[in-house]
């Protein structure tokens, strides 16, 4: 079967992967962030090797980032929304 040679307009869904940043260096002693990632509206999957007890450097890189996060929902503003909480909880 071939592909459209566009998409659909206008879109059906939105998403986005969101690397996951860690903003300090250390080992880990609570993941509470993440079960507060799996409840966002547009939250798909995450994948991540960094549990308790990991050490954790601070993100420079995507060689160094903690993890990914699938975003996807038919309103962007939703997408959006998620992607800036993540971005909050990071930073705390």
């Amino acid at each position: 079967q071939l592909l459209p040679k566009m998409p659909p307009s206008p879109a059906k869904a939105f998403g986005q992967e969101v690397m996951l940043v860690s903003h300090a260096e250390g080992q880990v002693i609570g993941t509470p962030g993440y079960d507060i990632i799996k409840t966002l509206p547009s939250f798909v999957s995450m994948e991540t090797g960094v549990g308790i007890g990991s050490y954790v450097e601070h993100t420079v890189d995507l060689l160094t980032c903690v993890g990914s996060v699938i975003l996807v929902h038919d309103d962007k503003e939703i997408v959006d929304k998620d992607i800036a909480k993540i971005r909050e909880m990071e930073k705390n």
